[in-house]
């Protein structure tokens, strides 16, 4: 027998007067539709029959608390809703980490998590996420192929309804709110229909027919991780299992693989795959996600042509082979945001992705498109600086196209890190440390800053 889904508004509160659906906690000033009432009266326009629970989570001004999410999140999950339509997010890269984590947990528990995108068309967060079916408005339910690939939106969707309530008829404008409620619709019917399914098998049923979505690996909440992987000197964002593969299949939602032989031998287990090898090898299995660098290669090489130049300072951090490049960025990373700075961090490494970090490969033929790509993701993402780590190399720098404000250098010499500092292509100041550590990389920071103080008091 098959059982209405049930769907959760994630709102401003909804009047119970205002809907036909089965509402829960309804307290709301009963003189004008709130922006909740709107939802739900588009939701009931395209659905044919659901359960409605309103959560509410923004006051009756449209604003809520980012730290409120997990619980909001878990209320969900206690009232047994399989279906969340969210018509809020942030643009603040200072709330990406705790989001990602948050909505990654919910999402592996089976929620399907539908969210409006910014309407001032900056990545926001969690509609970016790959856990998370994103939305903005269009004038019908298609896919611009550019904003999944750039900036993680699945779908553009109509906003323009006309809905009634309390007897009085009026047509909404555009707007990414109004147009997520649609694909909720879309999503609850589709469940109401074929039972249960995964985001990705939403996606594709919704999809036309050979549709490809691209992410990068943000979907991660625990990990098994290949023996032949050789783990950096810091942190994964996700947890890792430790425990051999058989033991631990019901506690992780992802394989980090790294030859060709484990693909053979685990590519089909139902788990998303990050696979770090050079070779391209798709898994048969079609219910689960997969990236390797040549995920991120089609991603380069479909970005649009950048309209400007790149009109934030650049910092290129050059690496000798035994300076840990990975712990360096994502320090440095850290220290830029604890200070403020939105710094967009990348690196030449395939397993970049894995600490929080973007894989920018070095291929020569790539580079005019690498810019293209870094022009538009720093543009979304409001970037305030770009730090790119990347291999030593004798014969200049792997950055081709705009040269860096500043070109960093570490390399070891007599036991020593030796640390340049050259701007504009100028002569490099140099600093020897005896040993490199978090402390160490602090004062590479004030360093790096000071030097770009000085330059603008010039």
């Amino acid at each position: 027998m098959r059982t209405d889904s049930k769907i959760g508004i994630f709102d401003t509160s909804i009047s119970r007067e205002y809907s036909t659906f089965a509402i829960v906690e309804t307290n709301i000033n009963m003189m004008s539709p709130t922006h909740g009432d709107i939802c739900t009266s588009i939701l009931n326009k395209n659905m044919k029959s659901a359960q409605v629970f309103n959560i509410k989570t923004l006051d009756d001004k449209g604003f809520g608390l980012v730290d409120n999410l997990s619980n909001y999140l878990e209320q969900g999950v206690n009232n047994s809703i399989c279906i969340i339509n969210m018509s809020f997010g942030t643009i603040n890269f200072l709330d990406k980490f705790y989001i990602k984590k948050t909505i990654n947990h919910y999402a592996n528990k089976g929620i399907i998590i539908i969210a409006a995108t910014s309407n001032d068309g900056y990545i926001a967060y969690p509609a970016s996420l790959s856990n998370v079916i994103s939305v903005a408005a269009g004038d019908r339910l298609e896919i611009d192929h550019d904003m999944q690939l750039q900036k993680g939106i699945d779908f553009i969707a109509p906003s323009d309804h006309e809905i009634t309530i309390e007897g009085a008829t009026f047509r909404l404008g555009k707007s990414n709110s109004y147009a997520a409620p649609y694909v909720t619709a879309m999503v609850g019917n589709l469940i109401n229909e074929k039972g249960m399914m995964t985001i990705d098998e939403i996606r594709r049923t919704l999809a036309p027919e050979g549709t490809i979505f691209i992410y990068s690996p943000d979907w991660i909440e625990k990990a098994w991780i290949s023996p032949e992987y050789r783990k950096r000197d810091t942190d994964f964002y996700f947890d890792e299992d430790e425990r051999n593969l058989q033991f631990c299949m019901d506690e992780i939602d992802t394989l980090i693989l790294c030859t060709r032989s484990e693909m053979e031998r685990y590519g089909d287990l139902e788990k998303h795959i990050v696979y770090l090898g050079d070779d391209y090898i798709r898994p048969s299995c079609d219910r689960k996600r997969y990236w390797n660098k040549k995920m991120r290669l089609e991603q380069i090489m479909s970005s649009k042509e950048k309209e400007n130049v790149l009109d934030i300072p650049i910092i290129c951090c050059v690496f000798s082979s035994e300076t840990d490049i990975i712990k360096t960025l994502c320090e440095l990373k850290r220290l830029f945001a604890d200070d403020g700075y939105n710094a967009f961090t990348g690196c030449s490494h395939v397993d970049s992705p894995l600490y929080d970090l973007e894989y920018l490969p070095c291929e020569s033929d790539i580079q005019n498109k690498l810019e293209d790509f870094i022009y538009w993701q720093t543009y979304y993402q409001q970037s305030d600086l770009i730090l790119i780590g990347t291999e030593y190399v004798e014969d200049g720098l792997p950055f081709s196209g705009n040269p860096a404000d500043m070109v960093v250098t570490f390399k070891y010499a007599d036991d020593r890190l030796r640390v340049g500092i050259s701007i504009d292509g100028g002569a490099s100041v140099e600093k020897a440390y005896s040993i490199s550590n978090t402390n160490t990389i602090k004062e590479i920071y004030h360093s790096i800053v000071m030097c770009f103080d000085k330059k603008e008091d010039e």
